[in-house]
């Protein structure tokens, strides 16, 4: 009798250490697929967060580039108006600008007509860098670059970069921008006069 007894209490423990066993194992699986989950979802949130930032980095710096492109489109346009304006004609002759002084007179005809005589640029006020750089693109008859009037006048860029931009200002060349430089050339009125000067003195 105490042999059964025996028996049954020992099968009652292996079925009780069994039971226990599985429902270890079972509760380790439930707790590493809940923390399997929760890293899964963490990184998820991390992704749509670093995606959401890359997207705003990305339309800024659209919006920038577009800025950009509309500075200089304005810039360029101020620049093309400007020039048409300073070739418009007027009354025959093309406007005259800036500092570029004529003398002139008028003369009274038989039949009371009025003609104008224009004489020569006010070259008193020109350097002789200036007046020498004036020729030398007269003479060229074309657009010339920066590059090329250094070298033809043995200064620096620096120096030439100035000088033309005072010719220009002051009226006496033209400009035309070829990707960071410019070109440039006389304008027809001055380069007739400063041609009829230099050929009389």
């Amino acid at each position: 009798m105490s042999e059964v007894i025996g028996l049954t209490i020992a099968l009652t423990l292996g079925i009780s250490v069994s039971l226990i066993v599985i429902l270890y194992k079972h509760l380790e699986a439930k707790i590493i697929t809940k923390i399997i989950e929760y890293y899964r979802g963490l990184e998820d949130k991390l992704y749509n967060e670093i995606s959401m930032l890359r997207y705003s980095l990305d339309q800024q710096n659209k919006r920038i580039n577009v800025m950009n492109k509309g500075l200089k489109f304005s810039l360029e346009t101020q620049n093309r108006i400007l020039s048409i304006l300073l070739s418009k004609k007027m009354g025959g002759y093309k406007e005259r600008m800036s500092n570029v002084e004529y003398s002139s007179s008028e003369v009274i005809g038989v039949e009371g007509s009025t003609a104008k005589y224009i004489h020569s640029v006010n070259l008193e006020k020109l350097n002789d860098t200036e007046r020498s750089v004036l020729i030398f693109l007269s003479n060229a008859g074309r657009k010339v670059g920066v590059r090329e009037i250094q070298l033809h006048m043995n200064k620096s860029r620096e120096h030439i970069a100035r000088l033309m931009k005072k010719l220009y200002e002051d009226g006496y060349v033209e400009r035309e921008s070829r990707g960071n430089s410019y070109v440039y050339w006389v304008r027809d009125e001055v380069k007739d006069i400063i041609m009829g000067d230099t050929s009389t003195s």
